[in-house]
């Protein structure tokens, strides 16, 4: 269980390729798959219970709250993309799980 994400449970697949990545069912109404690094959230997959009503953008609120770092990944969903520019994301690439990913990534502004 985390605090911030809500019920955790280690991904089975991630596991066996020793990547340290967990299955999260948040209080925000979300679900997906993530990792959390000290002060860093990283997002690779998240999908809400009922589209359409404001839960991904309260859960991506929510974690700007509590990181100073939050970076959503392998975003196939042009909308998404479009969302996280309006709150502060920007485009970035980075190695991530032995692989250059693009994402998207918001640090906190001190």
């Amino acid at each position: 269980m985390s605090a911030v994400l809500g019920i955790t449970t280690p991904d089975p697949i991630a596991v066996k390729l020793d990547f340290i990545l967990s299955r999260f069912h948040s209080p925000a109404g979300t679900m997906g798959l993530a990792k959390e690094q000290g002060d860093r959230l990283d997002i690779l997959e998240v999908e809400s219970e009922t589209p359409g009503t404001g839960q991904f953008k309260a859960f991506i609120a929510g974690r700007k709250a509590q990181y100073s770092t939050v970076c959503v990944w392998l975003d196939w969903n042009p909308e998404i993309g479009k969302r996280l520019s309006k709150w502060g994301f920007r485009r970035v690439t980075e190695w991530q799980m032995e692989e250059n990913v693009e994402g998207w990534r918001w640090d906190e502004v001190a």
